[in-house]
């Protein structure tokens, strides 16, 4: 699954904060990126949201913050829902 290519499909976050929490993935070379709505945050938060994304890669970065000077966000754990939709790509030279 190291090569494969993935299917990003969620990310669940445990956190705390103020403000709004941006989230947006990019390819390795950052040719190509995803941005999800902004998430709410809560200085107590009883629930562990998620927000769904679609980007299909090998791999991905992924880069969260906030838009504003004084809001904060505490991050204690970050899950990302990646499915594996092929192993390879295909071949240039198909039927030789």
């Amino acid at each position: 699954m190291a090569e494969s290519i993935l299917h990003f499909g969620a990310v669940t976050f445990r956190l705390n904060g103020t403000g709004k929490l941006n989230l947006t993935l990019f390819s390795m070379d950052k040719a190509e990126s995803f941005t999800a709505a902004p998430l709410n945050m809560q200085t107590v938060a009883p629930r562990e949201p998620t927000r769904l994304v679609n980007f299909n890669q090998q791999r991905a970065l992924y880069r969260v913050d906030t838009a504003e000077f004084d809001d904060y966000m505490k991050i204690q754990r970050i899950i990302m829902w990646v499915k594996e939709l092929w192993t390879q790509f295909p071949s240039d030279n198909q039927g030789e």
